[in-house]
C-alpha cells in the first residue's frame, strides 16, 4: 500500500504531522478503497471527476491506516464518525486517547494527530490570486489587512496563505469550520520561527483561545496546524517514499 515505519505513541503536548502525495497507482488505489467503510465507498462514488474520486479514495485510505497504527487495530476496525458540523472523529472507546485532523489540496493531503485535545490543520497550494486584495477585504482583521498592505509586493501571495491555512487551521480546530466567519479570527504579526503562540476567536458570547504554528510542508505549499490548547511543538512525520519525493521537489 505504502512504505510505513512503525510509528512511535502520541506524545503529550506534541502533535504528529503527516503529508502525503495522493496520486497514486490504480492497484494501490484498489487496495485504499478495499479498507475504506461502505460509507466512505458510496461518498467516493458521489464524485463527479475520477481524478477527485480517486484521491477521495487514497486520503481516506491512509487517514484509516494511520489511524489503525495509533490505535493498534485494523484499518477496516476503525470506526470514523462526522460531527454535525462537520468534523471528523474517532467513535470508540479510544476516543479520548487520539484526536486528528486532515486537510487536501491538489495532490497533498495534511494530516494530524495528537492526544490532547481537538486539534486543526489546513494545507494550500499556492497559486496566483487575481482578485487578493478583494479577498482580503471581505475576510481578513484589520490587523492582517495592514500587515498583507505593507508588505512588499513580491512577498504577498506567500504571506496571504500563510495568514490563511492559520485561520482555516484554528477554525477547524474551533470544530465550527466555516461557520464562523473567517475575520473572527486575527493570526497577524506572528513569529518568524516554527513555534507556536496564541491567537483568540472572537463569538457572539465568548472568546474562544488558541495556538497556532506554520508548517513546513512540500515545496510550493503553506499549511498550518493549530489546537485548542498549549503544545510545545509538531513533529514532521513522513513515509519513506515521501520522503524521497520532498528531497527530489527541494533540489
Amino acid at each position: 500500500m505504502f512504505n510505513l515505519e512503525e510509528i512511535p505513541g502520541l506524545i503529550p503536548g506534541k502533535i504528529d504531522v503527516w503529508f502525503f502525495d495522493i496520486d497514486r497507482t490504480p492497484s494501490e488505489i484498489d487496495e485504499f478503497k478495499a479498507i475504506l467503510s461502505s460509507e466512505e465507498r458510496t461518498r467516493a462514488k458521489r464524485f463527479k471527476f475520477l481524478n477527485d474520486r480517486r484521491r477521495y479514495v487514497v486520503q481516506h485510505g491512509i487517514l484509516r491506516v494511520l489511524l489503525s497504527k495509533y490505535m493498534k487495530k485494523e484499518p477496516q476496525q476503525v470506526e470514523i464518525r462526522t460531527s454535525l458540523n462537520g468534523k471528523p472523529y474517532v467513535d470508540s472507546q479510544d476516543r479520548g486517547a487520539i484526536h486528528f485532523s486532515a486537510s487536501r489540496s491538489d495532490e497533498f493531503v495534511m494530516l494530524a494527530f495528537n492526544c490532547i485535545d481537538n486539534i486543526g490543520i489546513d494545507i494550500e497550494k499556492i497559486r496566483n490570486i487575481p482578485d487578493i486584495l478583494e479577498i482580503v477585504e471581505r475576510h481578513f482583521t484589520h490587523n492582517e489587512k495592514k500587515e498583507i498592505l505593507f508588505c512588499p509586493e513580491a512577498s504577498r501571495l506567500e504571506l496571504f496563505y500563510k495568514l490563511w491555512t492559520r485561520k482555516e487551521a484554528v477554525l477547524k480546530a474551533q470544530g465550527l469550520g466555516l461557520l464562523t466567519p473567517l475575520n473572527c479570527v486575527n493570526v497577524a504579526v506572528s513569529p518568524d520561527t516554527f513555534e507556536p503562540w496564541n491567537v483568540q476567536v472572537a463569538g457572539d458570547s465568548v472568546v474562544e483561545e488558541f495556538w497556532v504554528m506554520d508548517v513546513a510542508g512540500p515545496a510550493g505549499y503553506a499549511a498550518a496546524v493549530a489546537a485548542t490548547c498549549p503544545f510545545d511543538a509538531v513533529l514532521v512525520r513522513q513515509s519513506r517514499e515521501e520522503k524521497v519525493k520532498k528531497r527530489f521537489a527541494l533540489e
